[in-house]
């Protein structure tokens, strides 16, 4: 019989749990965030340089917002607040909008190109008059030398406010000219450069480089990444669901663009994505896996780009999906019906294109305790036969041959995910839910020739003790591989702080090199004045 929790002991073991990680982890930390406007700088340059100003104020709020004890007040805000003030805004006219804002400090400058050279003016003014302003100026020959002394800049605002000094290191220079004009439609606010920071990776045999590329982090909680040539062009795209988006980048001689965004409606609670080319047309599809806003069924669909737009090939579809690649072959679509509510999960098959529809083909195991999400399909057991491999819903992973019969059961927790689907009620009324598996993987990283299990270990809270309840702060990446008896390890990353949601293996920014990209949640959001905060962060894959 499963563990029932009432909703006000959900609330107290909450409650619980948030004091146990603010002890554990910010234990120096302020007692209510700061709150910092950034004022429009004003701007000495000819007319169309005119992006260097909001490049600029998208730099330091993106740095500046990474410290969990700083809040940047959004730009319509602060726009509403410096209405009627003429630039440049001085020191008491700063406190005047600070005032307004109920903001703690803000900041205002100036910026000034003269040829190639540039300048940046800057002052970080405490609305009380406690405390002195503090002043920056950087003077440099190259406008792009600039953007890693605003890295220096936003630390140093940290460290003076009394936050933790966050700010990634100094970026590495791209490769072409300059990154603020390609494209400025489609480039990424926050993404002038890659940002470049020690990974703790040290402890992953040089697999993985001790340097990974973090994006700007974004105002929503990731759902699931997938990688893919989704529009046909040859390259490959980043593919991101939010719980009602599906947002679509690329990464691309150092700069990530946004290509394309399908909003749907509020209600859907979109939970996994998957790409690749079923149809052999070559163009990936998108396959999204969804759930009905209550959580008690299944709302899954079928994306695909026509040369012009996103058309739907299948919809409101009772599947959950999964694609495999499987090295040199196609990639193979995996299916799976599944009842929520009544917690029924069918046999996973795999699925083949008719000519107008994806057909079920071939059984590979009957679902029972497994469910689609946390499902890999390959050589396992490094044999030449494929076999499977996926997560219970306690987050153990199971190994399963060619015929369906357990091979390993393994006894240490990985994956885990906050992504939930609804069993139904109590007789008290008290609602019910399990969560889904995560991704796990199989991949030969190390180009020895054997398969590896690559998997990721979420750090949970209560250690998965509470039934309805999770909370992960922290993440590693290991690799295991079949030893005969059971999975051995080979290898894994140090620990890392946040939670990694969903992770894919491929060429993520075009270069021609696979790379282990990520979508990492922040802050999930979950509490009511908490807003969301997830980032895609990227390692390279340089071989043993």
């Amino acid at each position: 019989m499963k563990t029932k929790i009432h909703f006000f002991h959900i609330k107290i073991l909450i409650l619980i749990t948030l004091l146990v990680v603010l002890v554990l982890h910010r234990a120096s930390a302020q007692a209510e965030p700061v709150r910092i406007a950034i004022t429009p700088f004003t701007l000495n340059a000819p007319e169309d340089m005119g992006y260097l100003q909001s490049g600029i104020q998208d730099m330091l709020e993106s740095r500046l917002s990474q410290d969990e004890d700083v809040i940047v007040v959004s730009d319509d805000e602060t726009a509403r607040a410096i209405e009627g003030i003429s630039e440049p805004i001085d020191e008491n006219e700063a406190r005047e909008v600070g005032r307004r804002l109920n903001a703690r400090y803000v900041l205002i400058g100036s910026l000034t190109v003269f040829g190639s050279s540039a300048s940046l003016d800057a002052r970080l003014v405490d609305v009380s008059g406690e405390k002195a302003t503090l002043a920056f100026f950087e003077q440099s020959e190259n406008i792009d030398d600039l953007v890693p002394k605003i890295n220096a800049f936003a630390a140093d605002i940290n460290l003076k406010i009394g936050g933790a000094a966050v700010v990634a290191a100094a970026p590495k220079p791209a490769a072409d000219g300059n990154d603020i004009q390609a494209h400025p439609e489609k480039l990424e606010p926050g993404e002038v450069q890659a940002e470049v920071g020690d990974s703790g990776l040290a402890a992953a045999g040089g697999v993985l480089s001790e340097d990974f590329w973090k994006s700007r982090n974004y105002k929503y909680n990731f759902h699931g990444l997938a990688l893919g040539d989704v529009d046909g062009d040859g390259k490959i795209e980043t593919v991101v669901i939010t719980h009602n988006r599906v947002i679509i980048f690329r990464k691309e001689a150092g700069k990530l663009y946004k290509l394309h965004e399908i909003k749907q409606s509020m209600s859907k609670q979109f939970i996994g994505v998957e790409a690749g080319d079923i149809n052999g047309n070559g163009i990936d599809e998108i396959f999204v896996s969804g759930l009905t806003p209550r959580r008690t069924g299944l709302s899954s669909f079928v994306l695909e780009h026509n040369g012009k737009a996103y058309r739907t090939l299948d919809s409101d579809s009772n599947l959950l999906y999964r694609v495999v690649e499987t090295g040199d072959r196609p990639p193979m679509l995996f299916g799976q019906k599944f009842k929520p509510l009544k917690d029924q999960a069918g046999p996973i098959f795999k699925m083949t294109w008719s000519g107008s529809a994806y057909r079920k083909s071939d059984n590979v195991i009957q679902g029972k305790s497994l469910n689609l999400m946390g499902f890999s399909y390959g050589d396992v057991f490094n044999r030449h036969e494929n076999g499977v491999l996926a997560y219970t819903y306690a987050d153990r992973l199971e190994l399963f041959d060619g015929n369906g019969a357990k091979e390993s059961s393994g006894s240490e927790a990985l994956g885990g995910s906050t992504l939930y689907f609804s069993i139904g009620r109590t007789g008290k009324g008290d609602e019910e839910f399990e969560f889904f598996p995560m991704r796990v993987l199989l991949k030969d990283l190390d180009r020895d020739g054997q398969q590896e299990v690559i998997a990721v270990k979420n750090y949970e809270v209560a250690n998965r003790a509470l039934r309805d309840f999770r909370m992960f702060t922290d993440f590693h990446v290991e690799s295991l591989s079949w030893d005969g008896l059971g999975l051995k390890p080979n290898w894994k990353t140090s620990k890392t702080s946040g939670y990694m949601r969903d992770y894919a293996i491929g060429d993520f920014d075009n270069d021609g090199k696979d790379e282990l990209v990520a979508a990492i949640v922040l802050k999930e959001g979950r509490i009511i004045g908490i807003t969301p905060k997830s980032a895609l962060v990227a390692y390279e894959i340089i071989g043993p």
